[in-house]
């Protein structure tokens, strides 16, 4: 299936923006970008919010949590990243498989 000039383009600049994203640490209120097969996913790691990106739509795979708090650090590393919500105990990451995207949670807390 060839591409069209506007769709390689936002593939491109996904591609750009994963590849010169620092590796370090990012603020507890921002969003996290991951490129994945046809566009982006955003990730808003305060309440978990997942949104993806493709040309010409926005489409909320996830609404954000009011039961989860303000996370502590945000650390990227490229098409990663990791993050946790120290007083829920919750510990997040997120990365690219195979082009699409995997959000991984674990719980310190056991809950009945």
């Amino acid at each position: 299936m060839p591409l069209s000039l506007s769709r390689l383009g936002f593939l491109l600049i996904g591609c750009l923006t994963a590849a010169l994203a620092p590796a370090g640490t990012a603020h507890a209120g921002e969003r996290v970008v991951i490129p994945v097969t046809g566009g982006v996913a955003e990730i808003r790691p305060a309440g978990l919010a997942i949104t993806f990106v493709t040309p010409g739509q926005r489409m909320i795979a996830s609404a954000p949590s009011a039961d989860l708090t303000r996370p502590g650090k945000v650390t990227r590393n490229g098409r990663s990243a990791q993050w946790s919500c120290p007083d829920r105990g919750l510990t997040a990451s997120a990365d690219v498989e195979r082009g699409r995207l995997r959000i991984t949670l674990s719980s310190s807390l056991d809950e009945n």
